[in-house]
């Protein structure tokens, strides 16, 4: 699977994943590729959906959380720091 970056493009504004502050957003998209060209597919809008908890809408994709969920105590309020400790 190749990576590509988005610097120095508006790739990150186009597909709602840049704030108006420039912060980045935690947006998955997923583009297929067929003869007639590259097409959006998939896109985890549901971050944009109001919630009264931490919003989860990419669990499928981190294992992580499937396996907390299968826990007697589940994942609780337990989220990894972003920060190194």
């Amino acid at each position: 699977m190749r990576l590509y970056s988005a610097q120095n493009t508006t790739y990150q504004r186009d597909y709602l994943a840049e704030g108006a502050d420039g912060n980045q957003l935690p947006i998955l998209n997923v583009f297929t590729r067929g003869p007639d060209g590259v097409h959006h597919f998939w896109g985890s809008e549901m971050f944009f959906e109001n919630s009264p908890w931490h919003p989860r809408h990419i669990d499928p994709l981190w294992s992580l959380w499937n396996l907390l969920d299968l826990t007697p105590d589940g994942r609780g309020d337990f989220f990894p720091s972003l920060q190194q400790e």
